[in-house]
């Protein structure tokens, strides 16, 4: 779906269909809102740390010592385990073999459609597309390097397909449902398919995005060995002194819609996508180095496509993980694409117009979900207009050369300034964002300012006969209804003192939280003429003072009495006529004790309009692996839960994030503190016998090798003479041949180092090798501008010797128990003590306290599902002498109206035995032969 534009601000014909981003939601380290993140941002703080307390108790208990290796720093979330398992349905029992990131992904999902204004429920059957980037694999390496038994729920709980699959599933979606994994562009690429599928028409809507949880210490180890983590935990993006990226935590999700649609639903938009786009460096020099010339093409298209010059861009969120290659490559990059932009368009970019930052300064590089970090930063900078400061940066790395560019580094926060147009107009703020995966594949998105047509809208006027409004609050407990009020009062206070900024319309309020919002149990409802009376209710429902007389506060529970009135126009009209008369309070009343209000009805000048606020405040409970003995010394993850241990814990709006170090204040990390990380298990456990040696390889390129923590040299005689050229190829030769796993003929002085399997990550080990061995200094850049063994020893031969720098639990059973001679019933129960039974054994298999079920409790809604519902049909069967389908859970859907089936079967099959039946009761030992010869007996003769 695209059409021509005859827009001067560029000279591309061809422009993308303009997409709205009319709902966001986030878990950063430091920030669990927008409001959050933007605070964070604004104030210049760091969100890196140690890892939280609780995974450092986890791996103290798994035998970690601070010989191990070295401390684990990043961006964490503080309860990335925990999980609101009874909102979606879900038993603790699955919810302890879901991967978290599923779990992430779930909540994230429910939040980005409130943000955006509507009830979950308004998707309900629609065509809207899931598209979520995931990388990171985790939780799936512990489950299986556990000793344990295997959960039916394991493939489902660790199949990254089903992060998507799962909240199309649980949100009834009918759009396209995928995961991506391109590595760190896994999200923005993700957003990229959601845009194509809206342009294409595959979907009417989409949510896109990206979460990221960092479990498994190998990868940490990993990345260490091979040189790419930083050595401080900080990024230091753009700097001389970038030495590499921090990992981090976190997710995020927006809900996109045509741009045309949303301002036809008047829906809020954060921000317009303009274009996006993907595309891959083809064979570089190394498989984890950006091509630039690629990047280059990427940036220049998606403009072009979009219709819109370099001049109108004002800043660019780099990729940006503060390594000392990959900045100055990506900027390479950006230079070339917006020069020939600039050439195409015959404009002079004028120097230092476009800044450039990295938000990975702040919360570090969340990897899979690194894109939309990015994103949300420029649509909070937008919706400010101030750029914030990219933290850590002190002078520029000598790589990079801005001098002729548009581009300059923002190292301290600053107005974002709109761009006039050639007729002297306004243009709306626009900004580019990156992310590159370390595969090759590379992501673009152009942002835009949504400047609405005409005059900035105008707050209508509150009609005479209607001066006040009512604004309902609900939530599934009371300590989270509080939560919520609480949070509703901080975000209308923040909007209050934002300088240039006005708080919402009260009835804009009132309407997006009585249409906008899943109604549930408690509720409380306030009436009030205008924001300082709605805050000053807020403050006093949160801080558990009195309500004013004109608010209600009650428990929705089952009334027949109230019943009644759903559906019933009459009860609806009486509704539609208190609001017309003002009779809020009567209002307020039915709805807080659980009766129907048809919002829309009291809504009918169309005037209202959906706003940002904040989202539902899940609970907060833990949920694990099984305690079981793992196959590692060490993890990143908590200490492990047992079966019944799921105790709650804070709830979202009230957890602490890990302490924010100011920027100008954050003392260097302590080098023998913090948790410490395992010996890769490729080396013997404590107690265990050295493993026997893996011969080489034949014929593989490329394989890393499994060197011990501290990276052994290769035994050498004393450093040769420097004018010894021949003998220096030699042994640059057995040297790579050796890290490759070749044969030394293999390697060949005059091949290139690429053209025998050397990238980039292997090029750090050897380079350390190298410098060891002959007392240089060399960088791994050098394996690339000295490509053959013959230069590169021609260079060393060449090189000055430079001194080097010192660079009760239980885990999952089977459903149920087995038939015991005691359990096995000889004759029918009635209905009403099978319940009790019945409820016992459901429980066991849930993993859920037995006072949690209810007997007319429908089991789609206490999480039985599928799956578990073949092993507690197989245990009632076993029990009971009985063969039900498992399909009768369908049928008979409630713990009550199976239990009376189950009777029902128990009988017909007492009066009516099978020879197989009788057999197993034999054999169980409830019927003696004398009693089964009689019985089949009276079977035969009555046929």
């Amino acid at each position: 779906m695209t059409h021509v534009d005859d827009d001067a601000e560029g000279s591309g014909s061809v422009r993308a269909e303009e997409i709205a981003i009319v709902g966001v939601s986030l878990r950063f380290p430091g920030a669990e809102s927008m409001d959050e993140f933007w605070q964070l941002l604004e104030e210049g703080r760091c969100a890196i740390g140690d890892l939280p307390a609780d995974r450092r108790a986890g791996r103290r208990g798994s035998g970690a010592t601070e010989q191990d290796g070295p401390a684990v720093r990043g961006g964490f979330l503080a309860d990335a385990e925990a999980f609101d398992a009874a909102f979606f349905n879900i038993s603790p029992r699955e919810a302890m073999f879901m991967d978290p990131q599923q779990r992430l992904a779930m909540e994230l999902a429910w939040q980005a459609i409130e943000d955006a204004g509507y009830r979950a429920s308004a998707l309900q059957g629609s065509r809207t597309g899931v598209f979520m980037g995931v990388a990171n694999s985790d939780y799936t390496e512990l489950a299986e390097t556990r000793h344990g038994p295997v959960d039916a729920y394991l493939p489902t709980g660790t199949s990254a397909a089903i992060i998507a699959n799962r909240i199309s599933y649980w949100f009834d979606l009918l759009g396209p449902s995928m995961t991506v994994d391109t590595a760190c562009a896994s999200s923005l690429v993700a957003v990229q398919q959601a845009v194509r599928a809206l342009e294409h028409g595959d979907c009417e809507y989409a949510l896109a995005g990206g979460v990221n949880l960092c479990w498994s210490s190998r990868r940490f180890e990993a990345l260490s060995r091979n040189g790419m983590l930083s050595g401080d935990g900080l990024c230091r993006a753009f700097d001389s002194q970038a030495d590499g990226y921090v990992r981090a935590e976190g997710g995020a999700v927006i809900l996109l819609k045509p741009l045309a649609t949303a301002v036809a639903d008047g829906d809020a938009v954060h921000a317009v996508i303009r274009g996006i786009g993907t595309n891959h460096g083809g064979r570089t020099n190394s498989l984890t180095i950006t091509n630039p010339q690629a990047h280059a093409d990427l940036v220049s298209s998606v403009y072009t496509r979009a219709g819109v010059g370099p001049g109108t861009v004002g800043y660019i969120e780099a990729h940006g993980p503060g390594t000392p290659l990959g900045d100055p490559i990506e900027v390479h990059g950006l230079k070339t694409a917006f020069g020939r932009l600039a050439e195409r368009d015959g404009v002079e970019l004028p120097a230092g117009s476009c800044g450039l930052g990295s938000v990975k300064s702040n919360i570090g590089h969340l990897e899979s979900a690194a894109g939309m970090a990015g994103m949300l930063k420029v649509v909070a900078s937008m919706k400010h207009r101030t750029l914030p400061a990219t933290l850590h940066f002190a002078k520029l790395n000598p790589l990079i050369k801005l001098d002729g560019s548009p581009f300059h580094v923002v190292d301290r926060a600053q107005p974002w300034e709109p761009v006039a147009a050639p007729d002297s107009s306004v243009l709306p703020l626009r900004a580019g964002v990156s992310s590159f995966g370390f595969g090759g594949s590379n992501a673009h998105v152009l942002l835009e300012e949504h400047l609405p047509a005409g005059s900035a809208p105008v707050q209508p006027a509150v009609a005479a006969t209607q001066p006040r409004h009512l604004v309902p609050v609900s939530a599934g407990s009371a300590q989270q209804l509080r939560s919520m009020a609480r949070n509703l009062l901080g975000s209308l206070e923040a909007a209050g003192t934002e300088p240039g900024s006005d708080a919402p319309a009260l009835r804009d309020i009132a309407y997006t939280l009585q249409t906008g919002r899943t109604e549930m149990t408690h509720r409380v409802a306030f009436v009030v003429a205008d924001l300082d009376e709605l805050t000053t209710d807020l403050r006093a429902f949160a801080d558990a003072e009195d309500l004013s007389p004109q608010c209600r506060q009650g428990t929705a529970e089952d009334r027949a009495q109230l019943a009644v009135l759903a559906g019933d126009e009459d009860a609806a009209a009486m509704v539609r006529s208190w609001g017309a008369k003002g009779k809020l309070e009567k209002i307020a009343e039915l709805w807080t004790l659980g009766g129907p209000v048809e919002w829309d009805g009291l809504h009918t000048d169309g005037e209202a309009r959906r706003v940002h606020l904040p989202a539902y405040v899940f609970q907060r409970r833990r949920y694990w692996l099984p305690a079981t003995q793992p196959d590692e010394a060490d993890t990143t993850a908590p200490a492990a839960a047992g079966r019944a241990v799921v105790p709650p814990v804070a709830e979202a709006a009230t957890v602490e994030p890990p302490p924010a170090v100011p920027v100008t204040t954050a003392p260097d990390p302590e080098p023998t503190t913090g948790a410490r990380l395992a010996v890769l298990s490729a080396y013997p456990r404590p107690g265990e016998g050295p493993r026997p040696a893996v011969p080489k390889p034949r014929g593989i390129g490329l394989r890393v090798l499994p060197a011990p923590s501290a990276p052994t040299p290769v035994t050498a005689p004393p450093a040769p003479r420097r004018t010894d050229a021949a003998d220096l190829e030699r042994q640059l030769a057995d040297s790579l041949a050796e890290v490759l796993y070749l044969e030394q003929e293999e390697v060949g002085i005059d091949r290139k180092f690429i053209d025998v399997g050397l990238d980039s990550i292997v090029a750090v080990e050897w380079i350390r090798v190298v410098n060891a061995r002959f007392e240089v200094s060399l960088g791994t850049a050098d394996v690339y501008e000295f490509s053959t063994i013959r230069e590169l020893a021609a260079e060393l031969a060449a090189t000055t010797a430079q001194p080097v720098s010192d660079g009760g639990d239980r885990g999952p059973v089977a459903a149920g128990r087995p038939a015991t001679a005691t359990e096995t019933r000889d004759a029918p129960a009635d209905p009403s003590s099978l319940v009790s039974e019945l409820t016992e054994t459901l429980a066991d298999v849930l993993y859920v306290p037995r006072e949690e079920l209810g007997a007319d409790d429908p089991f789609m809604d206490v999480g039985l599902d599928s799956i578990i519902a073949v092993e507690w049909m197989r245990a009632v069967n076993d029990r009971y002498g009985t063969d039900l389908p498992v399909a009768d859970i369908y049928e008979y859907p409630t713990l009550r109206k199976f239990a009376g089936h189950l009777a029902g079967r128990m009988a017909r099959q007492q009066d009516d035995p099978e020879i197989e039946e009788v057999l197993r009761r034999v054999m169980a030992g409830s019927l003696d032969l004398e009693q089964a010869e009689r019985m089949l007996e009276s079977h035969a003769g009555a046929a």
